[in-house]
């Protein structure tokens, strides 16, 4: 059973996933067309140019049945801009057109930029299984589905979030939280937005959680993120997690040395003397990883305005 007693349990989104989120989308008596389809989640999903999470039932693997999920795409400002037109003008439609059509999707290095500069336009969608759930599981899926994107979102520096929205009750939803409405209310599809300067005059929101960014200070390489993701994430032994990186223990710990040397460097005296993996090595990471936790942008790609990577991606050390 999934944490805190629930049926239902979540996880990242996989390319697997795909043609379960359709009928989802059915489920919620949604036509899956009107949504962005498998070409921008698999952009999302296989590039890692994105956030995600899927819901599902909890139990036997086999027997476990996709009943939400949420995905979230990065796209240009420009993009952003002519999306917000074309809800206003009653044309939702041609923001997913053009979505499934590649226009406006970000790749990891304008990421990055983005990331280390003007902020991100982050557009989110997603569905609810409201045909095979009864009204309480509804609400507690409904309410995962926003609280573990909201948290999957931690340390990306978002300036704009948009929704799309088809479903009755999600609109429902939307309103509820406040959201902007680009769109005539009238029409099938509508988009709804957030930006941080909305946040900035109207703070104590829902979704404030999403403008809540730190710079990182560690300028970790895109190898040192990956081990410390899966070490924070699933606490996992060194030689399992040589196991899920495709390295040697060997190759675990020089990586785990080299992230010790940059926090040093970086940070002196965030963690306690003798940053070698020796009798100390467990109080170091604890501590390194409580501070992860607490900044989580120190996991996310990230670069300079003027161009210098922060997070190295040639090395993986």
């Amino acid at each position: 059973m999934a944490p805190g007693g629930s049926v239902f349990r979540a996880r990242q989104l996989t390319v697997d996933d795909l043609p379960a989120c359709r009928r989802v989308l059915q489920w919620e008596g949604v036509d899956p067309a009107q949504l962005p389809d498998e070409r921008v989640q698999r952009w999302v999903l296989a590039r890692g140019c994105g956030v995600s999470a899927a819901f599902e039932r909890d139990g036997p693997a086999p027997a476990r049945q996709l009943v939400g999920f949420g995905c979230t795409a990065f796209v240009g400002a420009a993009f952003a801009e002519e999306a917000k037109r074309l809800a206003a003008a009653g044309r939702a439609h041609e923001i997913v057109e053009r979505l499934n059509a590649g226009e406006g999707l970000l790749g990891a290095h304008e990421i990055a930029a983005q990331n280390g500069g003007v902020g991100l336009a982050a557009l989110m969608f997603g569905g609810r299984a409201d045909a095979v759930l009864s009204p309480a599981e509804r609400l507690e899926v409904g309410r995962s589905i926003w609280r573990v994107l909201l948290h999957a979102h931690a340390g990306y520096n978002i300036r704009d979030v948009m929704l799309l929205a088809a479903g009755r009750e999600n609109k429902q939803y939307m309103e509820a939280a406040n959201l902007h409405r680009y769109s005539d209310p009238a029409t099938p599809l509508q988009l709804f937005g957030l930006s941080r300067a909305d946040v900035e005059r109207r703070p104590g929101g829902m979704m404030d959680l999403l403008f809540d960014y730190r710079p990182p200070r560690l300028a970790l390489s895109e190898g040192q993120r990956e081990l410390l993701a899966l070490a924070l994430n699933e606490g996992l032994s060194d030689e399992a997690l040589a196991s899920r990186l495709g390295v040697s223990p060997a190759a675990v710990k020089k990586r785990w040395r080299a992230i010790y040397a940059a926090v040093a460097r970086a940070a002196p005296g965030l963690l306690p003397a003798d940053a070698g993996e020796g009798k100390r090595g467990p109080e170091k990471r604890s501590v390194l990883l409580e501070y992860v936790r607490a900044h989580p942008s120190e996991l996310r790609a990230h670069l300079h305005p003027r161009g210098r990577a922060a997070t190295r991606v040639a090395r993986r050390a």
